[in-house]
């Protein structure tokens, strides 16, 4: 995964599993350290794997900040197989 911080992510909404559209907070250079400090590792060595929790993680940073109430295990549950399958718009950094 090539990480470029001047990017603008290209999805700033998407659909989860209830059906509800929601909007991703942009990413910041915190969300990258959070995600570094949670796995213990690189940021793009910890999103570049095939592990899940990474990515429910990362998705889990990019909506609290627009929805506060949304715990990481909701989170898990709104992200079904469709969510999965967009995980390069939820990662694009």
């Amino acid at each position: 995964m090539k990480t470029n911080l001047a990017k603008i992510p290209d999805i700033a909404k998407m659909v989860l599993a209830d059906g509800k559209e929601y909007e991703l907070a942009p990413v910041d250079l915190n969300m990258l350290v959070k995600v570094e400090d949670e796995f213990n590792c690189p940021f793009v060595e910890a999103l570049s794997g095939n592990r899940i929790k990474p990515i429910r993680f990362f998705l889990y940073l990019r909506l609290k900040e627009n929805y506060p109430e949304l715990t990481l295990e909701t989170v898990g549950k709104l992200a079904n197989a469709t969510v999965l399958e967009n995980t390069t718009q939820i990662l694009e950094v």
